[in-house]
C-alpha cells in the first residue's frame, strides 16, 4: 500500500519540506538572508516575497516571464 507519495518525486518532496522550514523561520533570520527591505514606491515587499524572490535567485530560478502567454504555453507544453 502506498503512502500517498509515491506520484511525487523524492527531490521534490525534501524541497518541498525545505521550504516550508525556512518560511517557519523568525522574521530576524529572515531578514537575515535576504538583506535590508526592498521598497519601491513608497511601498515595502513582504519578507515573505522578498525571500523567495532570494532564494529563487540564488537557485538560479526564474520567476517572472517576459513572454507572451502563447509562448509561454508553448514553452511548457499546455496547449
Amino acid at each position: 500500500m502506498g503512502t500517498g507519495h509515491d506520484a511525487v518525486p523524492l527531490n521534490a518532496r525534501l524541497q518541498r519540506a525545505m521550504m516550508r522550514t525556512v518560511f517557519r523561520l523568525p522574521d530576524a533570520i529572515k531578514r537575515r538572508v535576504t538583506g535590508p527591505p526592498i521598497v519601491r514606491d513608497g511601498q515595502t515587499l513582504a519578507l515573505d516575497a522578498q525571500l523567495l524572490t532570494t532564494l529563487s535567485a540564488r537557485a538560479g530560478v526564474r520567476l517572472v516571464v517576459d513572454d507572451s502567454p502563447e509562448k509561454s504555453r508553448r514553452r511548457s507544453g499546455t496547449r
